[in-house]
């Protein structure tokens, strides 16, 4: 939330108010621009519709409940097997694909969120999650 320019100094001040507040992530879900930060409101909420912050999943036996900003790309996974959706910004419960009976990897189930700058992951790409750094500003 700062230009290149102004980063070394506005990043360690947003940092601080953030850590006084209590937040420890880079992810929060205020609408409201930290103090400090060089992006306009307008650019702000543009940021935030680019991160999954607030995205959610709720696996069951056959589905999952997902939670994901309008415009995002859902993925499941069964195996191999494979489908997308498109996020529009309603929760919704969606069916994994149909595994192929004879896929050695059927039963083993996931999903993930993407949007333009940021994932997040459930099954064996969760541990991808937090790996790199998306949606930078």
């Amino acid at each position: 939330m700062a230009t290149p320019q102004l980063a070394a100094r506005l990043v360690p001040r947003m940092w601080r108010a953030a850590r006084d507040r209590g937040v420890g992530a880079p992810d929060w879900t205020g609408a409201i621009p930290p103090r400090d930060s060089a992006l306009s409101p307008e650019r702000y909420r543009a940021l935030l519709n680019q991160r999954t912050t607030g995205a959610a999943f709720t696996p069951h036996s056959g589905s999952v409940r997902v939670d994901a900003p309008h415009g995002a790309v859902i993925c499941l996974w069964d195996g191999a097997s494979t489908v997308r959706y498109a996020a529009d910004g309603a929760r919704a419960v969606l069916d994994y694909p149909p595994a192929n009976p004879d896929d050695p990897s059927a039963g083993c189930r996931g999903a993930a969120v993407f949007t333009r700058g940021d994932r997040l992951a459930a099954g064996w790409l969760a541990a991808y999650t937090g790996a790199g750094a998306a949606g930078e500003a």
